[in-house]
């Protein structure tokens, strides 16, 4: 069943993928889909949630979420869509900020003129869909504050769970970039620690002071953000919304930002859904360069690609 599943997600994501960088071409939009495709089926971090029935709810709401941010579906598709996805896993609540973003992204490139009039307009169509995703939002965040399950209680935590849940001050605001880092480079497909379904106390030692050349990786992920981000900004309003469709899903990986208490620690299921950035945005790049070499004739270069 999650194999079933998954390989719908795939297809879902790659019909999302084409929907969000449209060509005119068939070609390039059957290439750009085919291999969306196989980026996000063979992504390796999915197989935790893929063969585990118990994580299965983290496949099932980023299905939902790429229901939700296809505007050509009825509206009423979105609310069920929406509902399952909230009910699926308590992570897709992060997942709405991305879901309005994409959805304004695809609305806009349907339109002939791409500037912020045309922008405007997109918006303000998008309105009842938007209405809807804010509105059951707030309702599931509010019976979540009067029920008092917003988070875990940390005496429930145990070391063995999450083994940053404990830290405080200093050492908290130092120990869990080195976690959002290790979850971003899982998003990349680049694992520094290997695949698992869980990690606990001891398999990763907190950070105690600046000096810790760890640190470099969490830096380093925050100045390619923001460098891309001023680029993006001088490149006009197109780049900006899209490397803010790309950022939202990399935002999917708040909960173990440690702003929030959770259960978990390091996990290859978190990755989930912000895998759909990575997947759709190294789908379009390698497109390019596969139609680029196809222009020139180069068989070699294709047989290596």
């Amino acid at each position: 069943i999650g194999v079933i599943i998954h390989a719908s997600l795939a297809e879902s994501v790659s019909v999302v993928g084409c929907q969000l960088f449209p060509d005119a071409n068939p070609v390039s939009s059957l290439i750009l889909r085919t291999i969306t495709k196989l980026i996000f089926a063979l992504h390796p971090c999915h197989v935790e949630a893929v063969v585990n029935s118990a994580n299965r709810p983290h496949i099932l709401a980023l299905l939902a979420s790429m229901i939700a941010v296809d505007c050509r579906t009825h509206i009423v598709f979105l609310y069920v869509a929406y509902v399952i996805g909230l009910t699926s896993a308590e992570t897709f609540i992060f997942q709405m900020p991305a879901i309005i973003l994409t959805m304004l992204a695809i609305q806009w490139n349907r339109t002939t003129e791409r500037n912020l009039s045309s922008l405007r307009s997109s918006i303000i169509s998008l309105l009842p869909r938007i209405f809807v995703v804010c509105g059951l939002t707030s309702m599931y965040l509010f019976g979540r504050y009067y029920f008092d399950t917003l988070q875990i209680n940390l005496e429930l935590i145990r070391k063995a769970e999450n083994a940053f849940a404990h830290y405080e001050g200093k050492r908290r605001l130092l120990s869990f970039p080195l976690v959002v880092a290790i979850h971003i480079g899982k998003m990349f497909t680049i694992d520094p620690i290997g695949s698992s379904h869980e990690y606990g106390f001891d398999c990763i030692r907190g950070v105690e002071s600046e000096d810790d050349f760890r640190l470099i990786y969490p830096a380093g992920i925050a100045l390619t953000l923001l460098v891309t981000a001023i680029v993006c900004l001088k490149r006009g309003a197109g780049s900006t919304l899209m490397f803010l469709v790309f950022a939202s899903w990399v935002a999917t990986l708040f909960p173990i930002c440690g702003f929030i208490t959770v259960g978990t620690f390091i996990a290859d299921r978190l990755t989930i859904a912000s895998s759909f950035g990575f997947c759709v945005f190294a789908g379009k790049a390698l497109t390019m360069i596969f139609c680029h070499f196809h222009e020139r004739k180069n068989n070699e270069a294709l047989i290596t690609l």
